[in-house]
């Protein structure tokens, strides 16, 4: 009977320890996995904040002065000029002068910079339908500012160049749209809005 009775004790100990050990063991199982989700939360809120970091724009444009990490463009005028003699379209074209300064040592033209700086549309009910490359390359303001145009512009160089967009509907005004060269955004810059007289 005793060895009975000390045979229960032993394995009430027993378990009892075991008991414990197993209660340790789910206290300390929840406690890694409670400092497993608030790493997961602390790396899901870096990632939101770069994340939001790439998506805001770099790039700004007010009073005709687009300004990036890479390079600063200035619009100097606009005007309406006729279409070059030796093309085939009638249609007038909007001329656009403009000034870059290079600010990185990437190789940049003046060409490539107002691509990557500016959509040009007009803004009509259902699209914004965009304005196709013109020509006037007889125009005195090509032969005053398209010689450097394709050229790179050297780190804190500067270049004045000319775009000419065909205008194929003179009724709506004409929208030049910035945008971010530094990264993808959906943010809006800035836009400037031409309206032409007739």
């Amino acid at each position: 009977m005793k060895r009975l009775f000390s045979l229960l004790l032993i394995s009430s100990l027993v378990l009892t320890a075991c008991g414990s050990k197993s209660h340790s063991e789910s206290n300390s199982s929840e406690k890694k996995s409670s400092e497993s989700k608030s790493a997961t939360d602390k790396s899901e809120s870096v990632d939101s904040c770069l994340e939001k970091a790439k998506n805001k724009p770099t790039a700004k444009f007010k009073d005709n002065k687009f300004t990036s990490n890479k390079f600063d463009i200035e619009i100097k005028e606009t005007k309406v000029v006729k279409p070059d003699k030796y093309t085939d379209s009638k249609n007038p074209n909007l001329a656009i002068v403009y000034k870059v300064k290079n600010k990185s040592s990437e190789k940049i033209t003046a060409s490539t910079a107002f691509i990557e700086a500016f959509d040009v549309y007009n803004d009509t009910k259902n699209v914004q339908k965009r304005l196709e490359t013109g020509f006037a390359e007889d125009s005195d303001l090509y032969k005053k500012y398209g010689e450097d145009m394709r050229n790179n512009i050297n780190k804190d160089g500067e270049v004045t160049g000319v775009r000419f967009f065909e205008i194929k509907d003179d009724k709506k005004p004409i929208t030049i749209e910035a945008k971010n060269p530094d990264g993808y955004t959906t943010k809006e810059i800035g836009k400037k809005i031409i309206k032409l007289e007739h």
